[in-house]
């Protein structure tokens, strides 16, 4: 879990949250098709160019190295 809650559980997020996210960072959603996936990726993403440990990532992703070195 990427961005979990301070007591540690999951936010329940719907998708009127995530269209208005898209809306006001001024994202065209429906253009790009995102979804909340997305945000995963672009997460990933920043904090490899970053420099971030990649087994910190995996391990906060909950996935592999060997799968973020993939994609």
């Amino acid at each position: 879990m990427v961005f979990p809650r301070q007591d540690g559980t999951k936010w329940t997020l719907n998708e009127k949250v995530f269209d208005n996210l898209m809306e006001e960072s001024g994202t065209g959603k429906t253009e790009r098709k995102l979804n909340w996936y997305f945000c995963r990726n672009f997460y990933r993403t920043k904090r490899i160019e970053e420099g971030v440990d990649v087994n910190l990532l995996a391990e906060q992703l909950g996935t592999s190295v060997r799968m973020i070195e993939s994609h």
